[in-house]
């Protein structure tokens, strides 16, 4: 059985959030109620109905998640970018993140990762023997990254390239431009394209005209990408989070299959 070590960050953190005065280490917006959660719904009595403990069918559900939830999770993707079908829920974003890790690397690949990013997504395939190199955000240049070490990065068995946006720690995101040049290199190459949107959509931005897409917004089969209702949507304790992608055989994937 692969032996996932503690993620660092996330112990430390855990030993110190309660003694502190100034918590400046969380990466979760302060959660909110189920009666705020009601006040802010476009049709509160539906909200109520649907949180109404009375209600809830506790039988089990479909593998990947009631139709409505992944309904629901489809439409934050705008312009029908994602259907039901689409959607692998599950318990929060960092399960997402493991079981799409764990189920497409085995120890033959390598990939490249953004970085500085979460643990996890660097640790991860390292733990499960592949390589894996550090596309490193430049701190002295708006934490940009440079195409041209990707390409030169791209070996014989390169399998996935890992990306973080909007990027924890640093807050940077990736414009639409960078998004689509990626998405060039990791089509030349067929390459799995896997972003940690979970962040989304959290922008510093003036121009809300320049918000960029999520990844599953571009025309790429090969794409996953993550989402968490932990994050931006304030909602960490109902531990609801999901994969995302166009192609059914990457949601369908087992550990080292062969999809590319």
């Amino acid at each position: 059985m692969l032996q996932i070590p503690p993620i660092e960050v996330t112990v430390w953190i855990e030993k110190l959030e309660d003694r502190c005065k100034y918590d400046a280490a969380s990466t979760c917006s302060s959660n909110i109620s189920l009666q705020d959660l009601i006040e802010i719904s476009l049709d509160r009595q539906a909200t109520t109905d649907a949180l109404s403990l009375n209600l809830i069918n506790l039988t089990n559900g479909p593998a990947r998640g009631s139709g409505s939830l992944r309904t629901n999770i489809a439409a934050l993707y705008p312009n029908h970018t994602a259907l039901k079908e689409n959607i692998l829920t599950t318990n929060g974003g960092i399960v997402g993140n493991q079981v799409v890790l764990q189920a497409l690397l085995s120890p033959k690949d390598h990939v490249i990762c953004m970085y500085p990013t979460y643990e996890q997504l660097y640790q991860t395939p390292t733990i499960i023997g592949a390589e894996v190199t550090l596309w490193r955000l430049d701190g002295a240049n708006e934490w940009a990254l440079d195409l041209d070490f990707l390409r030169s990065s791209i070996k014989a068995n390169t399998k996935m390239i890992i990306l973080n946006s909007p990027n924890n720690p640093t807050g940077a995101y990736l414009s639409r431009d960078m998004q689509k040049s990626i998405v060039e290199v990791a089509k030349e190459h067929d390459l799995i394209l896997f972003c940690d949107e979970v962040f989304r959509p959290l922008f510093r931005l003036d121009d809300q005209n320049q918000v960029p897409g999520s990844f599953l917004e571009l025309d790429y089969e090969n794409a996953l990408v993550v989402g968490s209702l932990s994050k931006a949507y304030s909602l960490a304790s109902v531990r609801v989070g999901w994969i995302a992608s166009k192609s059914s055989k990457l949601l369908e994937s087992r550990r080292g299959g062969s999809q590319r």
